[in-house]
């Protein structure tokens, strides 16, 4: 799917596309250095977006359920809480988010 509309509500003549998936490296590109350029102007944080992933596993080491998060300009952002249906309803996905919730207070919101 992809959509393009023209516009001029803005006082510029431009398209407005919508389409699935992410921005083309060109695009990402652009879009990450004018982000970058007005955070400077404005003296905001450096983008550092850091990842990270915590996961239960089994006895054999299969993947039980998982967390994904995204810490950007100090805080954690959930991305992926998934549990497996056989531990849906015992705990798992709360102890997950306990842990990034613990995890976020400890790193990022310790008193100055």
């Amino acid at each position: 799917m992809n959509r393009a509309s023209r516009t001029q509500s803005l006082d510029v003549a431009m398209d407005i596309a919508f389409r699935r998936g992410d921005l083309t490296t060109a695009e990402q590109s652009a879009v990450s250095n004018g982000f970058s350029e007005h955070s400077e102007s404005r003296g905001a944080p450096a983008y550092a977006k850091e990842r990270f992933t915590w996961l239960a596993t089994g006895e054999q080491h299969e993947p039980l359920g998982a967390l994904t998060a995204d810490a950007l300009w100090d805080w954690l952002y959930i991305d992926e809480l998934w549990v497996t249906p056989e531990m849906r309803g015992r705990g798992l996905g709360r102890e997950l988010m306990q842990r990034a919730e613990d995890f976020e207070m400890r790193v990022y919101r310790q008193p100055a």
